[in-house]
């Protein structure tokens, strides 16, 4: 998860000098073929080494209790921010070419969100110690309006930097926040199920938010797109707010 922050900074300067000398398909494909000669085998060897022996999962925590209130809350900032971390960082090339970024210089900028995302993932996973996963997701949620703030009232290369920084940040501190809230929420032996639970909404709104956000910029434009990604974040934000707010007194009843 550290790691896997790297994969646009890799692969959005790649594909575009692909893209540039073949062509859009020749790059499509040659992406599809890493997929099946190099990830797809590393799949199938990790899928071998697992003994047909191995005892089914525990089911311990399919009774346990979960805060249905608190899961919703949770349910709902994960979808919402996850629209504006992962969606919408599928387009963000196109969303600095439309603001006048020259497509070279766009791809640049933007692939640097990787590196924002595995500076903040590597601080956490040192400093994770000295505050809990609601805290530092409540402090990402926060950012990420600010980002979008950046960029809307900004102009050129300074702002679309800045707005990477930030925005790199916030969603790299969100994507890990995102599995470790569940611990500090729920009992532990409900975690896999939360988590599960949690993934419907989550994947659907990574599957939505692309062809969304792409249909704003082709249409209405960038700035319409800005601002439903800040309405969204600020959602966002405002329901994980709750949360934290509801899950403090609750210890503090306890």
């Amino acid at each position: 998860m550290v790691f896997g922050g790297l994969g646009t900074t890799l692969c959005w300067p790649l594909l575009g000098a692909l893209q540039a000398a073949f062509g859009w398909r020749v790059a499509t494909l040659l992406g599809a073929a890493a997929l099946l000669v190099v990830a797809a085998p590393i799949y199938w060897l990790l899928l071998a080494k697992r003994s047909e022996s191995t005892p089914k999962a525990s089911r311990n925590g399919a009774d346990s209790p979960l805060d249905w209130t608190a899961f919703g809350l949770l349910a709902f900032s994960t979808a919402a921010n996850g629209i504006v971390t992962w969606g919408f960082s599928l387009t963000v090339i196109t969303l600095f070419e439309s603001r006048g970024l020259e497509p070279g210089r766009a791809i640049l900028i933007a692939s640097f969100v990787g590196v924002a995302a595995l500076s903040a993932r590597l601080i956490d996973l040192v400093a994770s110690h000295h505050w809990n996963s609601l805290a530092t997701g409540l402090t990402a949620a926060a950012g990420l309006p600010v980002s979008f703030a950046i960029l809307m009232f900004g102009n050129g290369e300074l702002a679309a930097a800045a707005f990477v920084a930030l925005y790199g940040l916030t969603s790299g501190i969100l994507a890990v926040a995102r599995s470790t809230i569940p611990l500090d929420l729920f009992p532990a032996a409900a975690y896999a199920r939360a988590s599960s639970m949690l993934a419907l909404p989550l994947n659907l709104s990574f599957a939505c938010a692309p062809p969304l956000f792409a249909a704003l910029l082709a249409g209405p434009g960038s700035d319409v797109a800005l601002w439903i990604a800040t309405a969204l974040s600020l959602a966002a934000l405002a329901a994980l707010a709750l949360l934290v707010l509801r899950h403090r007194r609750r210890l503090a009843a306890n």
